[in-house]
């Protein structure tokens, strides 16, 4: 998203959230990496994906990865992944994602 529409996440971030540590499951990597070879975004994408602790998680594919790893730690998931946020939204799994071209926003159950 930062790339695509050209916003700062790291300061989006810590707008919305205060303090925060971004992790990635190992599966979200390896599909970055996959990506990559045919999608010019996702090779950035995976070389800030390489900055952040990346953790294994046992899952059969990169959103449930993720889901797992939001509620194993209590987490937000950032995505603007339309299906991957209709499964968070079900899990009660609290959303970050795109609202207008240029900042984040919290959306999904936060309590």
């Amino acid at each position: 998203m930062p790339f695509q529409f050209g916003f700062n996440l790291d300061s989006e971030l810590t707008r919305l959230l205060g303090s925060y540590k971004i992790v990635v499951p190992e599966s979200v990597v390896g599909e970055l990496v996959n990506l990559s070879k045919r999608i010019p975004e996702a090779r950035t994408a995976l070389s800030l994906a390489r900055r952040c602790e990346c953790v294994p998680v046992a899952a059969h594919n990169p959103d449930e990865a993720l889901m797992n790893l939001a509620i194993e730690r209590k987490a937000y998931v950032l995505t603007n992944d339309v299906g991957l946020i209709l499964m968070l939204k079900k899990a009660r799994i609290p959303i970050v994602r795109m609202k207008g071209r240029n900042h984040l926003a919290i959306v999904g159950d936060v309590s």
